[in-house]
């Protein structure tokens, strides 16, 4: 753990000495908050379902697909009371391709290329700790 500098206990597999299959990762024992991370690994990336439990208060649950970026269904959820957890954010994220093209001055040719960047899309939906809606923010790509 960078922040205790302990050694975190894992279980995972591998293959060729890459991490492949189920992996669940577990917070130093004398810090008794259990789980940290658990998932999948195909290839030696993240892929599918992964759940992140940080500091006892959160809890992250993202998608991933098989180039180990955020991609589909983002969840998190926050402690309430007498271990239940309320969901505080819900929305997608999604790889999106931006074609671009530009000239680095009036008389050179112009210079096309594709840029992608992992995004929010759709819309996003915030709550408070009681579980009641806020708001929501569209992120629709247009």
């Amino acid at each position: 753990d960078y922040l205790t500098k302990e050694l975190i206990e894992s279980h995972n597999k591998f293959l060729l000495d890459i991490p492949h299959g189920d992996f669940i990762e577990h917070y130093p024992s004398y810090m008794d908050r259990g789980i940290k991370s658990k998932g999948e690994y195909i290839n030696g990336k993240r892929v599918g379902e992964w759940q992140f439990f940080t500091n006892g208060k959160k809890i992250i649950i993202a998608n991933f697909n098989l180039d180990d970026e955020l991609d589909g269904k983002y969840e998190e959820f926050s402690y309430f009371s007498n271990n239940t957890y309320v969901k505080v954010i819900e929305g997608q994220f999604k790889k999106i391709v931006f074609d671009v093209t530009n000239k680095s001055d009036k008389n050179s040719e112009p210079i096309s290329y594709k840029i992608q960047k992992i995004q929010r899309v759709g819309t996003w939906s915030y709550y408070s700790k009681d579980g009641s809606l806020i708001g929501k923010a569209d992120y629709s790509w247009k």
